[in-house]
C-alpha cells in the first residue's frame, strides 16, 4: 500500500505497525557547513564507509593548509560528492575533518544516521544518486548537497530506523568475521601447501620417498572432436587456480572453422597461454560434454593418481613458474604445448598419502568457500 506522502512495506518487526514517510533527504539530513583546520583527518572510503585517514596505506595528498576542511561529528555522513554515486559515503564513529570535496550531513530530530548510510547503499539508490549527479562525464559527475536534499527517500519511524540499523549491523559485523576467517584459512593452505609437498610435513605412517615422475605417466590427452564454434557450449579455465567454468558469453557464436573438443568430467585442464598464471582445473560433472579450443587442452587422469594430489602439484607457484618458463614465445604470449606439459615431472608419494594430502587440503578448500560464500550473499541482501 503507497500513496504520494506513505508506504507501509510487506516485512515489518512485529511492534511496528507505522507507515513510512515519502519525502525528500532534506527533511531528514541537513548539511554541516563548518570549517576548520584543526581535528583527524578522515577519509570516506566505499567498501568501509568513514576512516581515520592514518590507518590507509597509500600516500597522504592532503593540503598543507586545511582551513577550509570540512568538520565532521560521530553520528554525521560524510560522502565524496563526486562518487556518491559509487557508494563511496559512510556513517562516521570519529569526530574530525574531512577534504573541501566531502559533503557532511548531520541528522534532524528523528533520525537515525546508522539507518540512512545503510540506505544510501542500496543499488536503487545508488542508481538515484547517479542519475541526479551533474556533470557530462562519469568524471565530473557530482552531487553537492543542494540536489541530494530533493531525492525522495522512504523513511520509518526512527524506533524502526533503528531496528533495523541493529540488525545491518550485526550482518556487518558477521561479515567481518567470516572474512577474518577466510584470511586465516587461505593462511592455513598456503603453509600447509608449502610445507606438505616440500615434505617438511608429513602425516604420522607415512616414510617412503616421494618419487619424481613425469605428467605423461599419469595423463592421456584427450582429443574428441566437437562442435563448430557456431553451437558449441564452450567452457574455459580461470587463472590461479579458480577452476574450469563455463565460459563468459556462451551465447555468443564462435568460428565455424575453429575446431573444439569435448570435455568430460573428471579431466585435467590448463589454459596455454596463462600457464604462468595458475590457469589449471578439473572439469566438474556441471560442465561435462562442455567444449574448449585446442588452447585449453584436456587430458583423462590416470587411476594410478588421486586427480586432487595431482591439481594441487602443478598449482604449486614453483611447478607453473619454473616449467612455465621453457614456454615458447614472448613473455606475453608464452604458450605451454601439450607434448612440452606431458615431459614436466612433480614429486608424488604413494596413493594413500595423496589422497590424505588432498582431502586435507579439500576440507581447508571448502571452508574458505563457505566463508566467502556468506559475506558476499549478505552483501549483496544489504544492497538491494
Amino acid at each position: 500500500m503507497m500513496d504520494s506522502k506513505s508506504f507501509i512495506p510487506r516485512v515489518r518487526f512485529k511492534s511496528c505497525y507505522n507507515p513510512w514517510i515519502i519525502g525528500p533527504i532534506g527533511d531528514f539530513l541537513d548539511e554541516r557547513t563548518e570549517r576548520s583546520s584543526k581535528g583527524e583527518l578522515l577519509s570516506v572510503t566505499i567498501d568501509s564507509g568513514i576512516v581515520k585517514a592514518r590507518t590507509l596505506e597509500r600516500k597522504d595528498n592532503s593540503s598543507k593548509d586545511k582551513s577550509n576542511y570540512r568538520v565532521v561529528r560521530k553520528n554525521d555522513i560524510a560522502y565524496n560528492s563526486m562518487r556518491m554515486w559509487q557508494g563511496a559515503s559512510g556513517r562516521s564513529s570519529y569526530d574530525g575533518i574531512v577534504s573541501p570535496a566531502y559533503t557532511v550531513l548531520l541528522p534532524k530530530h528523528g533520525v537515525s544516521t546508522r539507518f540512512f548510510s545503510y540506505a544510501f547503499k542500496q543499488t536503487k539508490m545508488l542508481q538515484v544518486f547517479q542519475s541526479n549527479s551533474q556533470g557530462l562525464t562519469s568524471d565530473t559527475w557530482n552531487l553537492k548537497f543542494n540536489l541530494l536534499k530533493s531525492i525522495k527517500v522512504i523513511t520509518p519511524s526512527l524506533d524502526e530506523q533503528e531496528k533495523i540499523a541493529e540488525v545491518l549491523l550485526k550482518m556487518d559485523r558477521l561479515i567481518v568475521t567470516s572474512e577474518k576467517k577466510v584470511f586465516e584459512l587461505k593462511r592455513l593452505k598456503r603453509l600447509l601447501l608449502q610445507n606438505m609437498f616440500n615434505r617438511f610435513w608429513r602425516f604420522d605412517g607415512f616414510t617412503l620417498p616421494w618419487e619424481q615422475r613425469k605428467l605423461n605417466d599419469y595423463l592421456t590427452e584427450s582429443l574428441i572432436k566437437g562442435s563448430s564454434g557456431s553451437n558449441s557450449k564452450k567452457l574455459t579455465v580461470k587463472l590461479w587456480g579458480k577452476g574450469v567454468v563455463p565460459k563468459v558469453n556462451n551465447w555468443r557464436k564462435g568460428s565455424e572453422n575453429t575446431k573444439y573438443y569435448v570435455r568430460h568430467t573428471g579431466q585435467l585442464m590448463y589454459g596455454k597461454l596463462d600457464f604462468l598464471h595458475a590457469a589449471f582445473g578439473i572439469v566438474p560433472k556441471s560442465l561435462n560434454n562442455f567444449e574448449s579450443t585446442i588452447d585449453s587442452p584436456a587430458f583423462d587422469i590416470s587411476i594410478k593418481i588421486n586427480s586432487k594430489f595431482l591439481l594441487y602439484s602443478v598449482l604449486q607457484r614453483r611447478f607453473y613458474v619454473k616449467q612455465g618458463s621453457i614456454a615458447n614465445g614472448s613473455r606475453k604470449a608464452k604458450r605451454v604445448h601439450e607434448a612440452t606439459f606431458l615431459e614436466m615431472s612433480i614429486h608424488v608419494p604413494e596413493i594413500k598419502e595423496q589422497s590424505r594430502i588432498s582431502g586435507l587440503l579439500d576440507i581447508i578448500e571448502n571452508l574458505i568457500v563457505a566463508n566467502e560464500r556468506y559475506p558476499y550473499q549478505t552483501k549483496q541482501n544489504n544492497s538491494r
